[in-house]
């Protein structure tokens, strides 16, 4: 082999060479978009995020107005009284006529309905001791609440009303300043209700106890009553003065 075809041979592989180099990168090098291309290419817009039913803003309920109470009827009963109605529901007497448009204290009519006045509710400004508590059916609490009729031997009955728990009365005593006593015989007192002691003779029964005696036991010289239980302790007094 001649020089000058050594040179023509080296010279051709360094073209092949060149070629396949230039190609392998074409080959392998991104495909570049034009720009004209692009101009057209609009991004996609934001989607925009649709409240679900648990981020819609529900507005604060409105506070229901304070329910009105519903007022509180008593039915007059036989040996009522207004002073002992006001001590029941724990009212002030001058209240009870002023909501029933009363004039006398002492006209009661049996069967007449009353109106009991809801209780005041005080003031924040207020301040002062809390009012003393309606016993509850827990506690102990009988009250001579009224003497009908004082110094007639037939028509006299002292009332004794339960305020608190069941008493059982058999052994518990009455009695006046004159020495005279008078002992329950076997009878439940139930919560809330009242038992009728008359001082004249008849026959005892739920509501009803009768004393015997031939004379009134209330009379204008007897200024003071007391209730005792079956141990001797004062439970409750009544003043005739």
């Amino acid at each position: 082999m001649t020089r000058q075809q050594a040179i023509f041979i080296i010279t051709l592989n360094a073209i092949i060479s060149l070629v396949i180099s230039l190609l392998v990168v074409w080959i392998m090098a991104p495909r570049l978009v034009p720009s004209a291309t692009l101009q057209h290419v609009v991004p996609s817009a934001t989607p925009t995020m649709e409240p679900t039913s648990s981020s819609q803003v529900i507005p604060p309920a409105q506070p229901s107005p304070p329910a009105t109470p519903t007022p509180i009827i008593h039915v007059v009963k036989k040996g009522d009284s207004l002073s002992w109605i006001a001590e029941k529901y724990d009212v002030s007497m001058e209240r009870l006529m002023e909501v029933n448009n009363l004039t006398d204290p002492n006209v009661l009519v049996i069967g007449q309905k009353l109106i009991i006045p809801p209780l005041e509710t005080p003031t924040p400004t207020e301040v002062g001791p809390s009012p003393t508590a309606t016993p509850t059916e827990e506690e102990l609490h009988l009250a001579i609440t009224e003497i009908v009729a004082p110094g007639r031997l037939e028509a006299e009955v002292l009332v004794l009303a339960n305020y608190g728990r069941d008493v059982e009365l058999q052994g518990w005593t009455l009695s006046n300043d004159r020495g005279q006593v008078y002992t329950f015989p076997k009878l439940k007192l139930f919560s809330g209700n009242r038992v009728y002691i008359h001082t004249t003779k008849g026959r005892n029964s739920t509501s009803d106890l009768y004393w015997g005696l031939s004379s009134a036991a209330w009379g204008p010289e007897v200024k003071l009553v007391t209730l005792k239980d079956p141990e001797g302790k004062v439970q409750a007094t009544y003043s005739l003065r």
